[in-house]
């Protein structure tokens, strides 16, 4: 399992209020048996905050992030400054 790709993280952290296993494979290009592991992670958080999921098979976006220890204000910030030097399509390449 890698680390996330920061334009994607912050892409599926703002458009998915619910994320699933297609999600989570493109966030850290997993099979389906980390899949599995990382949303019962996220489950159990959410169960902590007590927050209601709408579809049964899906984790809650933010308190997924929170359980993998993914802070989308650092990765907003090291977005914008990646931007800012310019380095947006170089960063592309890797």
């Amino acid at each position: 399992m890698k680390t996330p790709d920061i334009a994607t993280a912050i892409r599926i952290y703002y458009t998915k209020t619910e994320i699933g296993n297609k999600e989570i494979r493109e966030l850290f290009s997993s099979g389906s048996a980390n899949t599995v592991e990382l949303m019962d992670i996220a489950r159990k958080v959410i169960e902590e905050n007590k927050v209601i999921t709408f579809i049964k098979t899906n984790v809650e976006t933010k308190s997924a992030y929170q359980a993998w220890g993914l802070d989308i204000k650092s990765y907003e910030a090291r977005y914008a400054k990646i931007k800012s030097l310019d380095l947006l399509a170089a960063s592309d390449s890797n």
